[in-house]
């Protein structure tokens, strides 16, 4: 699969995506756009909360970053999907330790990613999470 193509079905999903390096964003903003996503980022939990309980059906799937100030990621998650019913999200982290990582599929996360996760991998992430929705 080369950079531009993408699943058909999946073509034009907004994913909110939340993390406090905004370098980062910007890269996942290029790179999942090639692919047909739209993203939308956030590097502040309040303004995310905020943007997602002012328009709720904008977002199709959620990335948190798991450090995220203040509150964590996992925390985080449960804020949004509290907001949002449903919503699959995804939690993304430098490295996640499997005890985490079952918190966070206890709460409902439906997916954990590393950062390390090339452009595919999260893709394939993206997709099954919105999949089994």
């Amino acid at each position: 699969m080369n950079p531009t193509t993408h699943s058909a079905d999946l073509t034009g999903r907004s994913v909110l995506w939340l993390d406090d390096d905004p370098g980062l964003i910007l890269l996942v903003q290029w790179a999942l756009g090639r692919r047909g996503y739209d993203v939308i980022g956030y590097v502040d939990v309040a303004t995310a909360l905020e943007a997602l309980a002012a328009a709720p059906d904008a977002f199709d799937v959620i990335v948190t970053d798991l450090s995220m100030p203040a509150d964590g990621g996992i925390d985080t998650a449960r804020q949004l999907m509290a907001i949002k019913p449903g919503v699959p999200v995804i939690l993304s982290g430098s490295y996640i330790k499997p005890d985490v990582e079952r918190r966070a599929f206890a709460c409902g996360i439906r997916a954990v990613v590393e950062k390390t996760a090339s452009v595919r991998e999260l893709c394939a992430a993206l997709e099954r999470a919105m999949r089994a929705s």
